[in-house]
């Protein structure tokens, strides 16, 4: 289900811009307790920044393998930062497709994509993911003839 609406923002940020919200698929309170939440506030979004509307965030849903089950942006441009979530849905795609993809810059929905490289950052650094880089890399380089890095001191 996608739902759009468009209003005057009441925030003092939005205050001389129309500000619109959209969403699809799974929200976060209906996500349960297997579902990921990652928000990117539009402080940190530089085209926000440039257009003095920061007071927006782009939030997605996500299953434990990173796949996008829903999201809701609220921006001046919600409806076509949207786009990209509903795509990804579709077809199953992960944070680390997104996040992989070049995106334009500056634009409102470079949310989706800080929102999907923080996921996929978060992802990499748990202890288990650490490990398993480490052994493939040793063994990658002892598979290429590449001396280990300790055996270089």
């Amino acid at each position: 289900m996608i739902s759009t609406s468009s209003s005057d923002c009441q925030s003092r940020v939005f205050a001389r811009r129309r500000c619109s919200a959209a969403a699809v698929g799974q929200s976060a309170d209906a996500s349960g307790t297997a579902a990921t939440v990652r928000t990117v506030r539009h402080a940190h979004i530089d085209r926000a920044v440039t257009d003095n509307t920061t007071g927006g965030f782009t939030r997605l849903i996500l299953d434990r393998r990173g796949r996008i089950l829903g999201g809701t942006i609220v921006s001046p441009r919600a409806g076509e930062s949207l786009a990209e979530v509903t795509l990804a849905m579709h077809h199953q795609l992960s944070t680390s497709d997104i996040a992989a993809t070049t995106h334009a810059y500056p634009t409102y929905s470079d949310g989706v994509w800080s929102a999907a490289i923080a996921d996929a950052r978060a992802r990499m650094n748990n202890p288990l993911m650490a490990k398993a880089t480490k052994t493939l890399v040793i063994l990658r380089r002892r598979l290429t003839g590449r001396p280990d890095r300790r055996e270089q001191t």
